[in-house]
């Protein structure tokens, strides 16, 4: 049970917390990118239009969280894929093929993962992430595609960046 003194410190926490600016407008294109990290995992429900009779009214999904290489500096962007369900993907969902357009390496000549090959192995990969506007005019992943040649991506240092400013706050 939360005590009034521990929901004090934690306003406390975030009250005294820096701020900085996120969300910056990432203009419509393809960008280098690094894949740094993916998010936790979250319910999101089915828009009533792709609900197939029967069906699961929400799904679990996940972020892949790329960092791009925009003009002078780097930002953030999502992608909102599936949850492998046991470890399994399909091979024609949007991590599948992501994952195989950054690391065709970690693939068999079939087109299956290598033995042993996990999420994990794709922290750090660089790719071309093409960015579309949506219908509120938020920058949002529309594909991920092999990264192009000559093209420098971001470090997992410049990436770390990205995340650095929530240390302190309890939640």
């Amino acid at each position: 049970m939360t005590t009034n003194t521990q929901t004090a410190s934690k306003l406390n926490d975030i009250m005294n917390a820096p701020l900085r600016q996120t969300g910056f407008d990432i203009p419509e294109g393809s960008y280098p990118g690094t894949l740094f990290g993916f998010g936790e995992p979250t319910m999101i429900p089915v828009a009533e239009q792709f609900r197939k009779p029967g069906g699961p009214s929400a799904t679990l999904k996940f972020e892949m969280r790329f960092g791009l290489r925009v003009k002078d500096s780097v930002q953030e962007v999502a992608y909102l894929v599936p949850v492998p369900e046991g470890g399994s993907v399909n091979r024609r969902s949007n991590l599948f093929k992501a994952c195989r357009a950054m690391r065709p390496d970690l693939f068999n000549h079939e087109g299956a993962f290598n033995a042993d090959v996990t999420l994990q192995s794709f922290i750090g990969s660089p790719a071309t992430v093409q960015v579309k506007k949506n219908k509120k005019d938020f920058p949002q992943v529309e594909a991920v595609a092999s990264p192009m040649q000559g093209v420098v991506c971001p470090t997992m240092e410049e990436c770390a960046a990205l995340t650095a400013g929530s240390d302190g706050i309890p939640f």
